[in-house]
């Protein structure tokens, strides 16, 4: 959830502690990531640029779930202490405390361990394999159609400049672009065809526009024209 909704990247998530929650003003701060490197285990590091430090306001189902979260990891503590007789000395979900840990609750969680949840679940339930990152793709492209400007989804998911934006997701600009030329045009022939019949010239004129817009971009889908 909070790879789509948030468009969080995988090590991002990773990365969370409990202080980076305010549950008071509802919003998360991204301050560190979680990599796994070969030969030396899980680094934890910086953001991936200094836009991907940043604060994002959580929707109210999120704060919802990461409460529930966060009363789940106290009481697998406190049977974990149970089982092995001993007494929990500090708070599991204490400023310092990583949101998603190890099994023992104190390590830092493998980044890996979301990649591999998802191959079992989409081999379990017969459906394609999706990454990590494709919620977080999916989680931009909502945002786009959704009519948020470039600039504020480019802040919110963390990227290095809006230009890196407008490239990843250009072909949901051409399609938001495709669908809002088709809806003018059929505005503008209903209010044609309302106002004088006559003007068939101008109505050819717009539906030449489309159509040429159509053909244009269909070409450059397909790479078959290029500038």
């Amino acid at each position: 959830m909070l790879d789509f909704s948030l468009g969080l990247r995988r090590e991002e998530i990773f990365g969370l502690k409990w202080q980076e929650i305010n549950f008071d003003k509802c919003t998360m701060t991204i301050a560190l990531a979680s990599v796994y490197v070969p030969k030396n285990g899980i680094v934890i590091k910086d953001t991936k640029t200094d836009n991907s430090y940043r604060t994002l306001l959580l929707p109210p189902d999120i704060v919802a779930m990461l409460q529930e979260w966060r009363d789940e990891v106290k009481a697998t503590a406190k049977r974990r202490a149970k089982r092995n007789k001993v007494v929990i000395l500090d708070d599991p979900v204490g400023p310092d405390k990583w949101i998603f840990s190890q099994p023992d609750g104190h390590t830092v969680g493998h980044p890996h361990a979301f990649n591999n949840f998802l191959k079992r679940f989409c081999a379990d339930h017969k459906l394609p394999l999706i990454s990590p990152h494709s919620f977080r793709h999916l989680s931009g492209g909502y945002l786009l159609k959704s009519g948020l400007d470039i600039a504020t989804i480019s802040a919110k998911l963390g990227h290095s400049d809006k230009s890196f934006t407008m490239k990843t997701y250009i072909h949901e600009l051409q399609s938001i672009s495709r669908t809002t030329l088709g809806l003018c045009y059929a505005k503008y022939f209903k209010q044609l065809k309302t106002r004088n019949k006559k003007k068939t010239g101008q109505l050819r004129s717009v539906l030449f526009t489309y159509t040429l817009f159509n053909f244009v971009h269909l070409k450059c889908s397909r790479g078959q024209l290029r500038g």
